[in-house]
């Protein structure tokens, strides 16, 4: 694989960690949980923000 495709199949994995973890919070009726998905969906969605910025540059 080149570098760019690389980072493109980085960024969408993170999103799709992303929306997983979205789709969690939406069902889930804890909400610690929800909490806890919220925040790593957050902290996925960041990630794929980086190394997509590693891409545009």
């Amino acid at each position: 694989m080149t570098k760019k495709t690389e980072i493109e199949n980085k960024v969408a994995v993170k999103m799709a960690l992303a929306a997983k973890y979205r789709h969690l919070a939406a069902i889930t009726h804890s909400i610690p949980a929800k909490a806890k998905f919220l925040r790593r969906s957050e902290c996925f969605q960041r990630q794929a923000g980086v190394i997509g910025k590693a891409l545009a540059a």
